[in-house]
């Protein structure tokens, strides 16, 4: 099984994950902490990252804004899907399990919202300068060419320009 832990402007994973899909509420701006083996892609409030090379996900990335993980997956080094436990990091006042003593955090510098520094108004990914994640967003960003392409409609096979439809068979 795979942790997901997120908060306080971090997003981090342990076990043996090799690529993993995060769903996600919210908006956005993400900085890859991840290594040079690794894609990040981000749309439709879901996050993927996947290997183009070898090594397992650690250190995911950083981000700004509003981020609340509704669901996840993970692949583990077999192609094999493994659970995913998803653990939120905020430093809620309710979420406190221990006794007051036990506290290292002052209350007054406690985080009380899923809000990391400002309100973002669309999901982001930072620029990369690794070089497949490089390549990965001008393939996922390069328009679709349609040029030379013929579109033809079906016709009916007996030539019968009849309305009625019934003595033609069509494909």
């Amino acid at each position: 099984m795979n942790t997901l832990y997120y908060g306080n402007g971090e997003c981090s994973v342990t076990g043996e994950c090799r690529a993993i899909e995060i769903q996600f509420r919210g908006a956005i701006e993400i900085t890859d902490k991840t290594g040079v083996n690794f894609i990040i892609n981000l749309k439709n409030n879901k996050i993927i990252i996947y290997p183009m090379g070898t090594g397992l996900l650690t250190e995911l990335f950083e981000y700004v804004g509003q981020f609340i993980v509704t669901s996840a997956k993970s692949v583990d080094n077999n192609a094999d899907f493994v659970s995913v436990f998803v653990k939120q990091q905020n430093d809620f006042v309710e979420k406190i399990t221990t006794n007051l003593d036990d506290m290292d955090l002052l209350t007054n510098n406690m985080v009380a919202s899923n809000i990391n520094e400002s309100q973002i108004a669309k999901s982001v990914l930072q620029d990369s300068e690794k070089p497949n994640q490089i390549m990965a967003n001008e393939y996922l960003n390069k328009p679709k060419e349609t040029e030379g392409v013929r579109v033809s409609t079906p016709q009916t096979l007996s030539g019968s320009s009849s309305s009625s439809g019934s003595s033609g068979s069509s494909y």
